[in-house]
């Protein structure tokens, strides 16, 4: 359930809210983003011991929550991310985390890494998704482009 406390009347009033319904958890991160949104990511479930690495947007004008699936490999599911918006740029960095070969195990990683999310994409950005997306040759590109779109569909090799 999502609530909404309003300073005036001190009282809590359940919201309705559309779209993507994310699983509960602890230990996510948000920032504002304009004045009408919020951009949230990762966090833990503690009764499903599950890590999140998934980065969604609430529009707190109609209540509806948009999921947000960047291109590229992004951060592995962490909690207690540091986190913050520079302009039009969401920094995403550090956390805590399960180690990949050792999940079984439960040991958990401090992460040192760093992720921006462009949050208004160029135009060269916009096109580059539409190559990938549409799966268009890449040959005839500038090599810069073309080893942003492997660095975009593979990571850095």
């Amino acid at each position: 359930h999502k609530y909404i406390f309003d300073v005036g009347t001190h009282e809590w009033t359940q919201l309705n809210i559309t779209g993507y319904l994310p699983p509960g958890r602890r230990s996510l991160q948000a920032v504002v983003y304009g004045s009408s949104h919020v951009i949230y990511f990762g966090g833990f479930s503690t009764e499903n011991k599950i890590f999140y690495s998934d980065l969604f947007i609430l529009n707190t004008e109609n209540n509806h929550v948009s999921r947000i699936a960047p291109y590229g490999v992004g951060p592995c599911p962490r909690r207690r991310v540091g986190m913050c918006l520079i302009g039009s740029e969401l920094i995403i960095c550090g956390g805590v985390g399960r180690k990949e070969e050792k999940q079984e195990k439960k040991e958990l990683m401090t992460y040192d890494d760093m992720y921006i999310i462009n949050l208004v994409p160029s135009l060269e950005h916009l096109s580059i998704e539409t190559v990938i997306s549409e799966s268009l040759p890449t040959d005839i590109l500038p090599v810069h482009l073309q080893e942003r779109i492997t660095e975009l569909q593979f990571g850095n090799l």
